[in-house]
């Protein structure tokens, strides 16, 4: 994240690096809300691992994901994210986060046992 600023010579001013949760993309999404900050990159992923794969820890394929979040729509947004309070158990792992901003498809379901996500295309 920080090598295309460092281009720009722009500082990374905040950065929380989150991993190894089952619900990390809820507390993710959830850290990159509460941010004070105007605009948020969220971004995120994982290269394909060799011989930790079969133990479950580590992924069975690459892939990555960025995304700016604002707080205020604008005209040109691509999406809505939204998170509210859920009580249904359900998950939403890293690789299937990627796929849904890659495809574009909309989602309204839970993310984590007390976390339920809308991604709605505009």
């Amino acid at each position: 994240m920080q090598q295309s600023l460092i281009g720009r010579q722009r500082p990374v001013r905040e950065l929380f690096p989150l991993c190894g949760t089952p619900n990390l993309v809820a507390q993710s999404l959830l850290a990159a809300m509460i941010s004070p900050a105007p605009r948020v990159l969220f971004c995120g992923g994982e290269e394909r691992g060799t011989y930790l794969t079969p133990h479950k820890a580590a992924s069975d394929r690459t892939f990555a994901f960025a995304c700016a979040l604002t707080q205020a729509r604008k005209a040109d947004s691509l999406a809505r994210v939204a998170l509210t309070a859920n009580d249904t158990p359900g998950a939403l792992s890293p690789y299937e986060w990627t796929e849904l901003l890659d495809q574009r498809r909309p989602f309204d379901g839970p993310v984590a046992a007390d976390w339920r996500l809308q991604l709605e295309w505009l």
